[in-house]
């Protein structure tokens, strides 16, 4: 049988055609609900993905006007669906939900296809029309790897991971053509560096791999070591500068510069911050992401190595490069900073696709065997099938968008968003379209600089990913005084708010100092220019040795800025922890972690117990001690700002707070896992907090009581959501109300 991409057919059938027009459909109308309603969170990964495709509508180009955080590649790839589905914000929620559809159905086509012995392209329609129909139909019980495959999420981790599947569709193409060997040199190198702008985490291993692949391949036919098989990296190096260069507008080092600065700044400064959840080696590479994320997955890339270096496979080795492209670029992201199981994900979608569909392959080759037309039945049967199921996507798409235009009262259009609002949401907007023309700063680009499609003159879509140079950067911005800053709710953003107010004291210093509150959204705060105010100096010392310590000279409780002088001498790896009493993100314990590279550095602290006014240090290693730090002087100045959910008033003497209580199950008074908090067990609080009564936190959240428990000398109180965090227990007061 011919190992041909279409194996002996001469050309795919109505059926074929109808699958593809399945998975188009369902596809479309899938991302067509998604798109109906505007996403309301201000740190909705949406934004992440708007802010990009906004700016190259505007003429921006990376590098060169803004970085992307996640890659140039990914913008290129979206945009032409982002233009034809509108140019707004709705048309890039439908390009992502449409883009990661077809993306995931493709490589699960694409893996059937390089199992399969023959009819390759049959076998991959078929397939991913089948397993289209099973995702549509099974949607509320997908697995939640099958799950994470189909949604966008927060960072498009699917499409990232695309690219190895689309380089092996190219090279499977370019390499089984009739063009001569040369040629086809020339060609992988160009597959090669057309990977290489992709994304941050795929787009290097993707390109490294592949070129390896072509390289090995181009040296096997050659018979003998030529000059050939070099030329493959060679061309992947000018065609990834020359790709690079277009991209970024002529700006490559620029873009090249931020993405180192990314790769420093992301390993301190995001969570999380404990020693178990660091790498600083091969073996904790191995024991903390590849054994306890991957498991036995991991030698489905070894065996299928071995199968396709005994059966002298073509496809198969391109199959083992995918899923190593994949493999390397979890552990690559996973060294490079923190443990997240996430980064596994698209390898063990790999490795259970090969497992699952293995089987399948191996049918298909016997009824080939036996000369049994197995496509006369399956195809007509997925056509079928993928055809009505198709028609489920487009009833619910129908159903909601009825909904929306019968129901004024709950669902408004938004013309610049070209979605739907709730009409609190609504107003907001309308607020934000009338400021048309002054410059408009969001911590996470969000509604209003979507309806008014600006920027703000900012680096980056959000302040937290103004890492490396991009910082500072962002930070003369907020020097310049924009007309308008508009930042998230902390009700909104939970324990998170801590950690950006404390890790991005940059940002917030200029606006607490020199901006009051204007009007606000259910999810966020906008702030409108006022006199600057200056901030009392109030002494600071330091101290070295075993255990050193900032010490700030009053007793007043409140909060300060803390300006630090310091030199650390750690090893790579090796975080920096301050404490400062105000992030409880994660395991932060009230600690914020600095960048240990610094020599200065400038961070907020609460002190919010009397003669609690001694800060001090904490390291995340086993490989270094605080002997390693100097702290050589400081300077504090007492923080006066009308900010009550960020900064709330510290009584000394709080009537109504959480016990204060801080063990492996509580911080401060706040259940670490469960929505609960912790009183004293009087009659008065059994009386005050019962259920249905609501209970107000100073960031704006409020809660319900649904339960309360008598343990011994507590009272522990149970809450609806999701759980609390430590920075809104004691000494931090709250306020019940009626049902």
């Amino acid at each position: 049988m011919a190992n041909t991409f279409t194996g002996r057919m001469r050309g795919i059938s109505v059926f074929g055609w109808l699958v593809v027009l399945s998975i188009l459909i369902t596809a479309g109308f899938f991302a067509q609900r998604e798109a109906l309603d505007v996403p309301l969170s201000q740190v909705d990964g949406a934004y992440q993905t708007a802010s990009g495709l906004y700016r190259l509508a505007a003429g921006e180009r990376p590098g060169a006007d803004f970085y992307p955080y996640l890659g140039v590649g990914l913008l290129y790839f979206l945009y032409p669906v982002f233009r034809l589905a509108g140019g707004d914000l709705a048309a890039s929620v439908f390009a992502s939900f449409f883009m990661v559809w077809l993306g995931t159905l493709f490589s699960i086509g694409l893996v059937a296809a390089l199992l399969a012995r023959a009819h390759r392209l049959w076998v991959g329609v078929l397939v991913a029309g089948g397993f289209g129909c099973v995702a549509m139909l099974l949607s509320a019980d997908l697995h939640p790897l099958i799950a994470e495959r189909l949604f966008p999420g927060n960072s498009l981790r699917p499409i990232r991971s695309l690219v190895p599947f689309i380089g092996a569709v190219l090279l499977f193409v370019l390499l089984r053509s009739r063009l001569n060997l040369p040629s086809k040199a020339i060609g992988a190198g160009m597959v090669s560096g057309l990977m290489f702008p992709w994304s941050n985490d795929y787009g290097v291993p993707a390109a490294a791999m592949l070129g390896l692949f072509a390289m090995a391949w181009v040296a096997w036919q050659e018979r003998a070591i030529g000059w050939r098989p070099f030329v493959v990296p060679l061309v992947g190096l000018v065609t990834a500068v020359l790709l690079l260069a277009l991209g970024t507008g002529g700006s490559p080092l620029a873009m090249l510069k931020y993405n180192l600065g990314v790769s420093h700044d992301q390993n301190w400064y995001f969570a999380c911050w404990n020693e178990p959840c660091r790498i600083h080696g091969l073996g904790d590479l191995y024991g903390r992401f590849l054994g306890p994320a991957i498991g036995g997955w991991f030698w489905v890339l070894p065996g299928l190595a071995l199968v396709a270096a005994v059966s002298r496979s073509f496809s198969l080795w391109l199959l083992t490069t995918i899923g190593a492209t994949l493999l390397l670029g979890g552990l690559i992201s996973a060294g490079a900073g923190h443990v997240d199981f996430g980064y596994a994900a698209a390898y063990l979608f790999w490795s259970r696709l090969v497992v699952y569909l293995a089987p399948l392959a191996l049918v298909l080759w016997l009824l080939e065997h036996f000369r049994l037309r197995w496509w006369l039945v399956a195809a007509p049967l997925v056509a079928l099938v993928a055809m009505a199921t198709s028609l489920k996507p487009v009833w619910q798409h129908q159903q909601a968008l009825q909904a929306r235009q019968t129901q004024p009262e709950r669902f408004v259009w938004s013309e610049p968003l070209g979605a739907y609002l709730p009409p609190e949401w609504a107003v907001y907007v309308e607020q934000g379209t009338a400021l048309r023309g002054q410059r408009i700063v969001e911590d996470y680009w969000g509604l209003w600089s979507a309806a008014t499609a600006s920027f703000g003159g900012t680096p980056t879509d959000a302040l937290i990913h103004a890492l490396g140079p991009a910082r500072g950067e962002f930070a003369e911005v907020m020097a310049s005084r924009p007309e308008v800053v508009v930042t998230g709710a902390p009700a909104y953003l939970n324990f998170w708010s801590g950690w950006l107010l404390s890790s991005s004291w940059w940002f917030y210093e200029p606006l607490l100092r020199g901006y009051e509150r204007g009007s606000s959204s259910p999810g966020t705060q906008v702030w409108v220019p006022s006199r600057v105010r200056e901030w009392q100096t109030i002494g600071c010392r330091v101290s070295n040795g075993e255990a050193p310590e900032v010490i700030i000279e009053t007793d007043r409780l409140g909060h300060y800025e803390v300006r630090l002088d310091y030199r650390a001498r750690f090893s790579r790896g090796t975080l920096l922890l301050a404490r400062n009493n105000l992030n409880y993100a994660k395991d932060a314990e009230g600690y914020v972690s600095i960048d240990p590279r610094a020599e200065q550095w400038t961070y907020p602290v609460a002190l919010v117990r009397p003669g609690e006014n001694r800060f001090g240090f904490r390291l995340t290693t086993r490989n270094d001690s605080l002997a390693g730090l100097r702290l050589q002087g400081c300077r504090a100045r007492r923080i006066e700002a009308d900010a009550p959910q960020l900064l709330p008033l510290i009584n000394p003497h709080p009537n109504q707070a959480p016990y204060d209580l801080t063990d492996p199950h509580w911080s401060n008074g706040m259940h670490r896992w469960l929505p609960a908090l912790l009183m004293e067990n009087t009659a008065g609080n059994r009386a005050l907090l019962v259920q249905g009564k609501r209970v107000h936190f100073y960031d704006g959240s409020v809660r319900q009581v649904v339960d309360q428990r008598e343990n011994d000398s507590f009272l522990e109180i149970y809450l609806d959501g999701h759980p609390l965090h430590g920075g809104l227990g004691f000494p931090h007061e709250f306020e019940v109300e009626e049902p």
